[in-house]
């Protein structure tokens, strides 16, 4: 058993410059992106007109980072062939944008090394049984296992969604 999970364990490559750059844009975007989220929650309970246009000042200068941050994220994708590569595959499932790519490039670096259901593990995605001898639990989802990588694997489940919403019919 040791001997099969010793086996298992392969040596990680370090970080390229480009991937390093590429985290640290993409921590500055995912910092955007909770200020831009916690911005328009305030929004929503002022009353005041002022208070009212300058969170609709902030708002606007938010989208105007995010946007400069995503050409730059963008930009850096293409300069390392490695990156472009795996962008180009990860966006070629429906749904994944090159912004999406690169947080999951990010976020979860094993990918491609790692087999289906591991890969699905790491993200959060798969299936987790709950069972003892007799006893037979639900089988859920839990939560992403890689920092922020949940977000980008399943955007619709956020930190604040009850594990009830997530549960998996067996």
């Amino acid at each position: 058993m040791m001997a099969s999970a010793i086996e298992d364990l392969r040596p990680t490559e370090a970080r390229s410059e480009g991937q390093r750059e590429l985290a640290e844009l993409q921590q500055i975007r995912d910092a955007l992106r909770k200020d831009r989220v916690a911005t328009t929650n305030r929004g929503r309970h002022l009353r005041t007109p002022v208070g009212k246009r300058v969170t609709k000042q902030r708002l606007r200068k938010i989208e105007r980072q995010l946007k400069v941050i995503d050409a730059e994220i963008r930009r850096r994708l293409g300069e390392e062939k490695a990156l472009e590569r795996r962008a180009e595959i990860l966006t070629s499932i429906p749904g994944i944008s090159d912004i999406t790519a690169a947080g999951l490039i990010v976020h979860i670096p094993e990918l491609g090394t790692l087999t289906g259901p591991r890969a699905a593990s790491l993200a959060g995605l798969a299936p987790v049984t709950r069972e003892s001898g007799h006893w037979r639990g639900r089988s859920f989802i839990k939560e992403a296992g890689t920092g922020s990588a949940g977000c980008y694997t399943c955007p619709r489940w956020s930190r604040s969604t009850s594990l009830r919403e997530k549960r998996v019919s067996t």
